[in-house]
């Protein structure tokens, strides 16, 4: 038996426990699984930037609440497993030296169906409330310090100060210019204090 039968045969997958009976479900979540480290591959094809600074913010963010978003995968001809989605995951794993990734398991895909996939998922993000944000980013700083959200957030600390300028400025008297102008091309406005658009 090759290298790649015996990893193989340490993919744990999905069981319902307790004598849960699940529908649909079912084939869906047969799809998760523990896989290997070692039995993945990142995607060549991934068009994502690498970032070192970011890289390190996400393996604090691994570290202190644990792989909470899986990897999606799919088997290839060699028997190993590239990594559709959490390619950066992917960098970060191997730098925390982890034994097992949960993993979406999509099989055998062609080419084109990977790359569709990853592009709709990285793809469909929604846009902030940059007001909400702040608001949120404030309720977070009750509790831990500045200091201590920089290492794991995708924040520098001084994007994380103007997150409280933006709610102590006064937004009423902000001019823009042609405040008659609607649609994508409006002008924006910016807080002349920290420079942050909404």
């Amino acid at each position: 038996m090759g290298k790649i039968e015996e990893l193989k045969e340490d993919i744990i997958p999905f069981k319902s426990e307790g004598g849960i009976k699940l529908g649909g479900e079912q084939k869906l979540f047969a799809k998760y699984k523990l896989i290997p480290f070692k039995l993945l591959v990142k995607a060549d094809w991934n068009y994502k930037v690498d970032n070192d600074k970011l890289k390190g913010k996400l393996i604090e963010n691994l570290k202190r609440n644990g792989q909470v978003v899986n990897t999606l995968v799919r088997e290839l001809d060699t028997g190993y497993y590239e990594v559709i989605d959490g390619n950066h995951r992917y960098d970060a794993f191997a730098d925390m030296k982890v034994d097992y990734v949960l993993c979406f398991d999509f099989g055998r895909l062609s080419d084109a169906k990977a790359k569709r996939i990853a592009v709709e998922i990285n793809e469909t993000r929604f846009e902030s409330d940059n007001i909400k944000l702040a608001e949120t980013m404030a309720d977070i700083s009750t509790e831990y310090s500045l200091e201590e959200l920089e290492v794991s957030m995708p924040f520098t600390l001084s994007e994380l100060e103007n997150f409280s300028d933006v709610l102590e400025f006064d937004w009423e008297n902000v001019k823009t210019g042609d405040e008659s102008t609607e649609g994508e091309d409006a002008p924006k406005h910016v807080c002349p204090k920290c420079g942050f658009e909404f």
